[in-house]
């Protein structure tokens, strides 16, 4: 075949599909990289909650989260590449007749496919950059210029090329292409088996294996791998070895109480009823830590319960009160001697708790010492940030200290449960307070462009997290020493990564309204307290996170005559609020449909954060933003992928697992465990990850959730108003500000 019969146009619609097919084809490889470890993996993350972004907008909650899967993200990004393919081979084509010139690429169809892996490899790039908080101008334009010259010079290079090949062999090639697309897309799916409905009365209970599941909040791969490799984390790395790693896919926003009952119940916030650190009393001001009498869904220690399983739970978060659970459970809040009843269950249980805390307190000096050196005392220390920092270090290891010590006795004394369940709080929170000496000990190029501090608290504190990662290794081989590992399939999961923060991060501010509407005269508080007068407020803010730039202002003298008309002159006010400069204290200021009820909000602001630091002027009165809007003072913050590691002896070796949510851990611990999985979970069994020899012993079952018989405080038929009433559950003691406190020092609440 010569070459003009190689250039001879081919049937436009030809063309068209030809190159919707290269495009679906090429765009189908990039995405299959992407779920590959370890370089493309956090991009991937980026697309995919771009994409649940899109869903939870455009479809319902249910159908929304129930697309969550690679499957559904591969046909987007694939069916997206074939779209790109069409417009530029139609462009492309429309080009060609301007200049009244026919090439053989576009004959071909290749000019879409040309067009969509130049496109990917721009903006893989792109957000590889933007990962890594590189987030300069100069950076983006240098390498957006040098990909575009090399795209160029690619496709020169091509359309040199292709003409040697016959059509023959290009419809050759489109076929080999459709075939290996087939194929990537049944690998995905494989993880994706039926199941056989049941009742409760007609489960056979499989007494198979036993289930340990070890949480740690916001272990990251990119902290943990460095101390594997350096052979500092011994019992971690062994369980690796022998077990099926990858990145546990959270969800935003990322709040560890609202994910842990995700993980817990395998069902979205939506439906488990947490959606928050707190909430707010109905028809008051004032915010409470969020507890388990909130949660409206049953936890798979309540289904173990059922099936008269004995369980063992320790630590969980937002766990207190104690539920009725077959065996103990020893609450988040178990460490508060001061909170009254039901820390644990059974109530006996706190008697071991508070003996094991009386002999941490004598010698805590020394045990701190021990794990974390010679570090000063967070009440000693000058820098006020840096005590706050050594507060939440020394809270933080108690309760994980004294908390492990409980459960160990309790596995000593009464054997092994058919579930155990343990969380260590501390990583997470050491890591938001001590992250940047890390960084700028491990990585000092990249993180002087973020951090600053001296090098004397870089030598001092640069281990701290490694320390606190090495005593959760320690834990964990405390654990695994009392439990029976060749029958015992072991679950380490994290609710969320971990990386740096920066002053570009959304995040990096809290905003604290009520302050502003205090120095506006729209707030007042009771003389000599921190408590708003309602009677003589306007307006005030309740029960919001503080980095949210969006918050819900209510109004509580709706009955006292207050109308809708006088709310405008308080929209106009803050409207019109506006710095020196000239720029608007809030982006947007906006009144709210209510029915009028006091608890419902009013109002809606979002906060500008370009006027951090400037002065206000209003009514001859001078306000600097910095009293209402401060920096977050953490370091290190979260990442949406987090860490899963399943092994034991019905556990595949060496998988690398790609498609597994948070969701997925309750139904693939009730499969391993021979019970059958709710039919209403939002999660599926990891199936991935089992060895085959297990499936095909073990159908998949599933019950009606309206047949379990669960254990908790309330039944599965509360309903939203029995919860609101729930809320009133106090906190005794002086527990409840403590908690608070801890909260305000993270930058969880205001």
């Amino acid at each position: 075949m010569n070459s003009k019969t190689l250039q001879k146009p081919a049937h436009y619609g030809w063309r068209l599909l030809a190159a919707g097919g290269w495009g679906f084809f090429v765009s189908l490889l990039f995405a299959e990289l992407m779920l590959k470890p370890f370089f493309f993996i956090d991009v991937f993350f980026l697309l995919r909650e771009f994409f649940i972004f899109i869903l939870r907008i455009l479809l319902d909650e249910e159908l929304a989260w129930s697309l969550d899967r690679p499957i559904y993200l591969l046909l987007m990004f694939a069916s997206g590449g074939f779209i790109v393919g069409v417009v530029a081979e139609a462009f492309g084509s429309f080009l060609s007749r301007i200049s009244k010139k026919t090439g053989a690429l576009g004959s071909q169809g290749f000019t879409g496919a040309a067009c969509v892996a130049f496109l990917w490899i721009l903006v893989l790039t792109i957000l590889k950059i933007w990962t890594y908080d590189l987030k300069r101008p100069v950076i983006l334009a240098a390498v957006i210029l040098v990909e575009v010259l090399i795209g160029i010079a690619a496709f020169i290079t091509i359309s040199r090329i292709i003409p040697v090949f016959s059509s023959k062999t290009v419809k050759r090639l489109i076929g080999l292409g459709c075939i290996i697309s087939i194929v990537l897309l049944v690998k995905t799916f494989f993880p994706y088996q039926s199941s056989t409905i049941c009742s409760f009365s007609d489960v056979v209970q499989q007494e198979d294996r036993q289930i340990a599941i070890i949480g740690v909040d916001g272990a990251s791969w990119n902290l943990l791998e460095p101390l594997m490799a350096k052979g500092e984390l011994p019992n971690i790395s062994s369980l690796i070895e022998r077990g099926s790693s990858g990145f546990l896919r959270s969800f935003k926003p990322m709040r560890s109480p609202v994910i842990w009952t995700s993980i817990a119940t395998g069902k979205h916030p939506g439906r488990h009823g947490i959606d928050n650190f707190i909430v707010v009393r109905p028809g008051t001001t004032r915010s409470t830590p969020v507890t388990s009498n909130l949660i409206k869904e049953p936890s798979i220690w309540d289904i173990f319960s059922s099936f008269t399983r004995r369980v063992s739970v320790n630590g969980w978060y937002v766990s207190w009160p104690a539920s009725h659970v077959e065996g103990t459970l020893v609450s988040d809040l178990a460490i508060h001697p001061d909170i009254g009843a039901r820390r644990t269950y059974p109530e006996q249980t706190a008697g071991l708790v508070d003996s094991i805390l009386i002999e941490f307190d004598k010698n805590s000096d020394n045990l701190l010492t021990d794990w974390f050196g010679n570090l000063p005392k967070s009440g000693e220390y000058s820098n006020r940030a840096l005590g706050n920092a050594l507060t939440v270090l020394e809270q933080s290891f108690r309760k994980d200290f004294v908390t492990l010590e409980t459960a160990i006795e309790l596995l000593h004394r009464e054997g092994q449960p058919s579930l155990f369940v343990f969380y260590f709080v501390g990583s997470d929170r050491v890591q938001h307070k001590f992250f940047k000496y890390l960084w700028l000990m491990e990585h000092p190029a990249e993180s002087k462009l973020l951090f600053n501090a001296d090098e004397e608290e870089i030598l001092r504190f640069g281990n701290t997290i490694n320390s606190y990662l090495k005593f959760v290794d320690w834990g964990l081989g405390k654990i695994l020493n009392s439990l029976d590992e060749d029958n015992t399939n072991v679950f380490i999961v994290s609710d969320h990564g971990f990386g740096p923060i920066t002053d570009e991060a959304a995040d990096v501010y809290t905003y604290n309204a009520n302050n502003l509407f205090h120095s506006l005269g729209f707030l007042k508080y009771l003389e000599g307290s921190e408590k708003i007068d309602l009677d003589e407020t306007v307006i005030f803010e309740a029960g919001n996170l503080p980095w949210e730039v969006k918050r819900k202002v209510f109004f509580p003298n709706k009955n006292q005559g207050w109308n809708h008309e006088a709310l405008r002159h308080y929209v106009c006010s803050l409207e019109n609020l506006q710095t020196e400069s000239g720029e608007r204290v809030f982006k947007s200021v906006k009144l709210l449909p209510t029915s009028g009820e006091i608890d419902e909000p009013t109002m809606e602001i979002v906060f500008s954060s370009e006027v951090f630091g400037q002065n206000i002027l209003y009514e001859e009165k001078v306000l600097n933003t910095s009293s209402f809007i401060k920096f977050k003072g953490i370091s290190g913050d979260h990442r949406i992928n987090g860490v899963v590691n399943i092994s034991g002896p019905d556990i595949k070796r060496g998988e690398f697992l790609t498609n597994i949510s948070v969701f997925d851990i309750a139904p693939t611990t009730c499969y391993l465990a021979g019970l059958p999985v709710l039919d209403d979970m939002n999660g599926r069994i990891a199936l991935e990850a089992i060895q085959t020899e297990f499936r095909k012993s073990h159908p998949i079952y599933e019950m009606p959730h309206s047949e379990l018989p669960w254990f908790g405080l309330k039944s599965q038929t509360a309903d939203e108003e029995t919860v609101r009433r729930e809320m009133g559950l106090e906190i005794e003691g002086n527990v409840e500000e403590q908690l608070l406190e801890e909260m305000r020092t993270l930058g969880y609440i205001q």
